[in-house]
């Protein structure tokens, strides 16, 4: 259910209708290993598009802010 809301909060604010095929020859990663990519990508994504203001992710990615620096550093983004 909450990869469902993810992707769907992702979906709904693609800047683009292109859709990404992945070839076959890639090795298929766990669940985990996925989800942790793809939150990794998207937090990366909205800290970007936000320029950096944490308050202002946290808030878009629907988080608190506390919960959004334990992501960044789980993850390796800067502070």
């Amino acid at each position: 259910m909450r990869l469902t809301r993810t992707r769907n909060r992702a979906l709904s604010r693609a800047t683009s209708n292109e859709v990404i095929s992945i070839p076959f020859q890639l090795p298929i990663p766990n669940l985990r290993e996925a989800v942790d990519d793809f939150e990794r990508h998207y937090i990366s994504h909205i800290l970007d598009k936000n320029e950096g203001r944490k308050g202002k992710t946290a808030e878009a990615l629907g988080i608190d802010r506390k919960t959004l620096y334990l992501k960044m550093k789980k993850y390796g983004l800067a502070f």
